[in-house]
């Protein structure tokens, strides 16, 4: 896939073909769910999670400089994302992260939110979805293709991360964000809450 450099002016360019798909509105849907072995209520309400997908779509519509936004099909008011749940799925926690498990959870997810949500999830392209924290999945957020999990966090940073592996909206992509997730000029965040302290001359 090629590369594609700022336009002078920090602009990006028209997007090459075979990335258009990564500009405009993406229709966006997600699910919270439950497994069946969490006797624990969700973990988050769906208007928690709601709240989480406008930041992360102000967050995408800033760094992308107005170019790509995720939006609702059925809760245009909103216009954020789709957001349904939190479903009891009938599969227990995974006991490893691998792509069949996430696979499976993400067959439920969207059978879930079809079934009981009001939505057709063939009419979406991109795909967040919320489970509780697992402690055999030892990440924040993965992504498989169009599908981006978020383990038992509502963290708009990794939304947004979890949402670039596919949408392009890394560097190496389309080179409005930094391999971080942060718009260019934008300081990088320290994973150490200390502030760092450069030597005299550097």
């Amino acid at each position: 896939m090629p590369s594609v450099a700022l336009a002078r002016g920090g602009v990006p360019p028209v997007p090459p073909s075979g990335l258009t798909d990564t500009y405009g509105a993406q229709k966006t849907l997600a699910v919270l769910v439950n497994f069946q072995d969490h006797s624990l209520p969700a973990d988050f309400t769906n208007w928690e999670a709601r709240m989480a997908m406008a930041g992360a779509t102000n967050f995408v519509h800033e760094a992308s400089y107005g170019k790509t936004w995720l939006t609702a099909i059925v809760d245009v008011p909103f216009n954020v994302a789709d957001v349904r749940g939190p479903y009891n799925i009938p599969i227990s926690a995974p006991t490893t992260c691998d792509d069949a498990a996430l696979s499976l959870i993400s067959f439920w997810a969207k059978f879930s939110a079809g079934w009981g949500g009001g939505v057709n999830p063939s009419l979406h392209n991109r795909f967040v979805i919320f489970f509780p924290e697992t402690a055999s999945c030892d990440f924040s957020g993965r992504s498989m293709g169009r599908d981006s999990f978020i383990n038992g966090n509502l963290d708009v940073k990794v939304i947004t991360h979890e949402l670039g592996h596919y949408n392009a909206f890394q560097k190496e992509r389309l080179g409005w964000l930094n391999f971080n997730g942060t718009p260019p000029g934008w300081p990088r965040r320290s994973r150490s809450r200390s502030p760092s302290i450069s030597p005299p001359g550097r």
